[in-house]
């Protein structure tokens, strides 16, 4: 399998790297549409910024949760399967926040929803590195570039939600409902890698959990830091818009469309500095 991957990434394999950045394009527009309807679940709940902030926490506890468990799932069942189990639940859980009755369930939501979010960064993360090595050549920043882009059309699919009145459940349950349109036939070009590090099964077990080294926990550092400021921006600029600057509820999830612009460019910067430096 390995072999053949790297045969055809060298000589235009664009299925697959078409399949896996379709997954980062499509993750990245649902998390967005989250993101814009944030203030109206928010208010809806008449919520503090402290209660809401801690319901905002529940994503990432979900997300804590899964990503552990994405390697040894796909050393298990391959990444493939893998990437449809966290996309069928990505999708099922976009829709849950909106029909939360109460917080409590609002927070249930959310922890499934940052769950599905995080087992799926995982594995098509892990997809687009096994194609990188394959191609030999940069292709995470032009992935990383598509979830920006995701982000920037769910963002402004959800200003114009948010203007003419659309309800947040049905506005999520489209998004979700075009996600599993859209992922189910281009599961197929799917590479079936068998571990997040490589094309080929691992030969010997790998741990669900392991230290880093000195050098990867450097990293680690600088990804946490970065990692805290996109936090603040996903959950909180619509909030401020809204809250703050008293913006309308079509206006709010523009901040996170203009963030996933910039973001757009820094991405697709990344690789021409990433071959020439």
């Amino acid at each position: 399998m390995s072999s053949r991957i790297e045969r055809r990434s060298r000589t235009g394999f664009t299925g697959a790297t078409a399949a896996v950045g379709l997954a980062f394009l499509l993750t990245g527009a649902a998390m967005a549409s989250w993101f814009a309807r944030v203030p109206t679940v928010k208010a809806g709940f008449g919520l503090g910024d402290g209660a809401m902030g801690a319901l905002l926490a529940c994503v990432a506890v979900g997300s804590l949760i899964a990503m552990p468990l994405a390697g040894t799932m796909m050393a298990r069942l391959g990444g493939r399967p893998v990437l449809a189990i966290a996309e069928a639940l990505l999708c099922a859980a976009l829709v849950l926040p909106a029909l939360a009755p109460n917080p409590a369930a609002l927070g249930i939501a959310l922890t499934l929803l940052g769950a599905g979010h995080g087992l799926l960064d995982v594995t098509m993360n892990a997809q687009a590195s096994a194609l990188e090595q394959a191609a030999e050549r940069a292709l995470m920043p032009m992935l990383h570039a598509l979830f920006s882009i995701g982000g920037f059309a769910g963002a402004m699919l959800g200003a114009l939600f948010a203007h003419v009145g659309v309800s947040v459940a049905v506005h999520l349950g489209l998004v979700a409902l075009l996600f599993a349109v859209l992922a189910v036939p281009a599961y197929r070009f799917v590479p079936h890698i068998h571990a997040p590090g490589g094309l080929a099964p691992s030969e010997t077990a790998a741990p669900v959990l392991a230290w880093p080294g000195r050098g990867l926990a450097a990293l680690a550092v600088i990804s946490f830091c970065a990692l805290m400021a996109e936090g603040v921006i996903n959950d909180w600029s619509a909030i401020f818009l809204a809250q703050t600057l008293n913006a309308g509820p079509g206006f709010a999830p523009l901040g996170y469309a203009v963030f996933s612009v910039t973001m757009i460019i820094g991405r697709l910067a990344g690789g021409p500095l990433t071959h020439h430096i």
